[in-house]
């Protein structure tokens, strides 16, 4: 299933093409300087740097084969994870996240998410492994992971938390305090390499604001299933069951009288499980509350690496016909997964690529050029090449990432599109065309009107905005433009439904 994304993925969508774009910005202190525009913090952003400049990645197959080898990390830590901590196969994190479709396209693709989960899946049997075995070695290996988890994902520190805590409780009931202060050090480690971002996740609230349409628990459970329904409808229920099932293993098992050193140490391992699954749940809950962002599927991939992670080491040494479920369970899903997912696994992230290819050879010096939504214009930066002028709606002056600063300020003008809609009228009165990259109304009536932001009802939200100004131009070029119609983009495979773009052609005035 990875090479078979590997070799359909094609071009890079725009949150791909806006990391690619900032990790290869001249210099480590634009790059620095740059990050408050993204999600992640510097470990993936300095990958991509140093495969680009170690010559791989001139073009987007090389760079795919990158996301290829990041992908298949995941997996491997399953492994690891359950030849550290039980000395098993990890049959459930292989069936129900390995096999997973959304982990599949989101741990290859350039986003933090995917390689977040790994590193998760490596500290939560690193953490263990100093729990059980303390020594300076263990200590400083999983306190490398740690830093490197919270510099790959900011979200990465709720789970380095919960493992921590897990640590903790388990010293604490064994009265092992040596063990407890090498665990704390974990954290406080990963804590630390944190303190030079605050500046920049200071600078980043002020353009998410844009974007805080607040979080709904509701709207949070339907978004995550769209990630935990694999590979067939109801595969959520199966979690929730796996999630409950676990918690009162881990609770009456810890409960239970010790016996014998063996099974102290089964005991344990079912404690530390446990509670890491209790203490992340909520944790991650508050994050989404507190962040009031809405959220995407890809998002929850690291919660799913970890509490899979959980779950196996809780479920798997628990009665024999919970382990012989659980193995049908897992066998079944993967049966499954490969013939249901494989269909998503050949569908382009974008066709973007295309559609610039075909403009930078359509689209005369003397056109002009608009993609909307803007944040559609980092994407479309990257692959168009041609002399024709293009904008955004609004005009922004960069798009090599997502400058929600920029639009910001464009939110509080009056008239954003003025602009925009003259050089539309001069193109179609010298007849030439105009060339439109997105969907937009085309409508005779004319759109609402919206008060320089923050003082309409929608307060700092860009998407009304959004709306509007497509609106805006839609309604432009119905009642002055003679003739229109859709430019053809075809593609052989299906496309990403997040970037799969129309073209309209506009020509004439009247």
């Amino acid at each position: 299933m990875h090479w078979v994304f590997l070799t359909h993925a094609e071009g890079l969508w725009r949150d791909e093409a806006g990391l690619v774009r900032l990790a290869t910005f001249p210099s480590w202190k634009e790059v620095w300087e740059m990050l408050p525009h993204d999600h992640c913090p510097i470990l993936l952003p300095a990958l991509v740097r140093t495969w680009v400049k170690a010559g791989f990645g001139q073009t987007d197959f090389e760079l795919r084969v990158l996301g290829f080898c990041l992908g298949l990390l995941l997996p491997i830590c399953f492994w690891v994870a359950s030849r550290i901590m039980r000395k098993g196969v990890p049959l459930l994190p292989l069936a129900l996240v390995a096999l997973n479709a959304t982990v599949i396209r989101t741990g290859d693709s350039f986003r933090g998410y995917g390689l977040g989960g790994t590193l998760n899946v490596l500290l939560f049997a690193l953490t263990w492994q100093v729990v059980q075995k303390p020594a300076f070695l263990s200590s400083l290996l999983a306190s490398l992971v740690a830093v490197l988890s919270v510099q790959c994902f900011y979200q990465n520190a709720f789970f380095v938390f919960a493992a921590c805590i897990a640590g903790v409780v388990v010293c604490a009931t064994g009265r092992r305090w040596r063990s407890a202060l090498w665990t704390v050090g974990i954290g406080l480690t990963a804590a630390v390499s944190l303190i030079p971002y605050l500046p920049i996740i200071r600078r980043a609230q002020d353009s998410y604001l844009l974007e805080k349409i607040g979080f709904r628990f509701s709207l949070g459970w339907e978004t995550i299933s769209h990630a935990i329904d694999f590979p067939l409808p109801g595969f959520k229920w199966l979690w929730v069951a796996l999630v409950l099932l676990a918690i009162w293993v881990g609770i009456s098992t810890t409960l239970r009288s010790a016996g014998p050193t063996q099974d102290f140490v089964h005991r344990e391992v079912v404690l530390f499980g446990t509670t890491a699954l209790i203490v992340c749940l909520p944790s991650f809950a508050i994050f989404l509350k507190l962040a009031e962002l809405p959220t995407q599927p890809w998002y929850y991939v690291p919660l799913m690496a970890f509490v899979v992670v959980c779950l196996d080491v809780v479920l798997s040494s628990s009665s024999k016909w919970v382990s012989s479920l659980l193995a049908m369970v897992a066998l079944v899903a993967a049966a499954i997964a490969y013939p249901v997912g494989l269909p998503e696994m050949k569908c382009r992230q974008t066709n973007m690529d295309q559609i610039a290819t075909r403009l930078n050879k359509e689209a005369a010096s003397g056109d002009y050029i608009i993609v909307h939504p803007w944040y559609c214009g980092v994407s479309f930066a990257r692959y168009y090449q041609g002399t024709a002028p293009w904008t955004t709606l609004p005009q922004l002056d960069d798009h090599q990432v997502h400058r929600y600063d920029l639009l910001k300020i464009k939110m509080q003008m009056e008239d954003p599109l003025q602009p925009v809609l003259e050089k539309v009228s001069a193109t179609l009165q010298s007849s030439h065309r105009v060339w439109i990259v997105g969907w937009i109304p085309l409508d005779e009536k004319p759109p609402p009107y919206l008060r320089p932001a923050p003082n309409d009802r929608w307060g700092w939200l860009d998407g009304p905005y959004s709306q509007v100004w497509g609106a805006q131009i839609g309604y432009f070029i119905v009642t002055h433009a003679s003739r229109r119609g859709i430019f053809p983009i075809p593609s052989a495979n299906c496309v990403n439904s997040f970037e799969n773009l129309p073209v309209l052609l506009v020509t004439g005035w009247h």
